[in-house]
Order: structure tokens, then sequence, then C-alpha cells
């Protein structure tokens, strides 16, 4: 459990709204992009945000059961560290996705984790834009690792 700041947690239960959300995407061969709804680049943890991916986050589902929570988001990818040719060779399939809440006056105060996941359909949309399914960490759990016996 990640603690809080007293700074940040006034300035989330404030009256004025300074909130976006930050999206850290993470490819299997290592890269990190991270994404903002915000209108300018955030520095945040040690990641640069940048606006330039208009990501419209559905609803983020998680349970205290092992069933894995689902997401959906959709948007239009304009930046370019995402090209057609990454998404057509599979480069962001299985792509980590972390989503945090940020208080874009005050970047440096860290964030809020909002939800963990995976890419695991990615598809793309009309007029340039995406559709991607996304599971929780959860998913890791329902794969079969190793070899399944049966009694016959």
């Amino acid at each position: 459990m990640k603690n809080i700041s007293n700074e940040l947690s006034a300035r989330f239960s404030g009256d004025v709204v300074t909130r976006c959300l930050c999206w850290r995407l993470t490819r299997q061969d290592g890269f990190i992009l991270g994404l903002t709804d915000h209108d300018r680049e955030l520095f945040v943890e040690g990641v640069t945000y940048v606006p330039g991916a208009a990501v419209e986050a559905g609803k983020f589902t998680q349970d205290a059961g092992l069933k894995p929570g689902r997401a959906a988001a959709g948007g239009v990818l304009s930046n370019d560290a995402i090209t057609e040719e990454d998404l057509s060779a599979g480069l962001w399939d299985g792509c980590r996705v972390d989503v945090f809440r940020v208080d874009w006056l005050a970047p440096e105060l860290g964030s809020i984790w909002v939800w963990s996941g995976y890419l695991s359909e990615l598809s793309r949309g009309a007029l340039g834009g995406f559709e991607a399914e996304l599971v929780s960490l959860k998913a890791d759990l329902e794969r079969s690792d190793g070899r399944v016996m049966q009694r016959r």
C-alpha cells in the first residue's frame, strides 16, 4: 500500500479540481511511454508524460476475488512513439499499463494508483483512433504454467 502525503491528499480533496490521468505503457522490450490527458507535459516519478493521445478511460473494474478486472479505453493515437508499423508488428501486444491520478499543478507530490493491467487486444477504430481491451494483473492467475496432468 502506498502512503499518500498529507499535502497530496489535501489537494485531491479540495474544491478546485486540478487532477488528470497519467498512463504508463511499458512494452515487453522495456520501452516506456508516458501519456496524459492533460494539455502539457508532466514529469512524475521519473517518467515524462506527454499529451498527444486523447485517451478516454472507460470503466475500471476490480473486485476482491480472483476474477480478473477489466477496463476499456479508446482514443486517438497522435504520439510519434506509437506507429502503425509497431501496432501491426505486435510490439504493443501484452504491454503493461499503469494508470495514475496526478495533480497537474504539483506533479512533484507524486501520484495515486488507479489501475494496472495489460493490453490484451488493440484494434483500430474509425478516423485513425484505437480501441484497447485491458485486463488486470489478475489475468496472470488464469494462465497455465507448466504441464497440466489429468487422471486419464
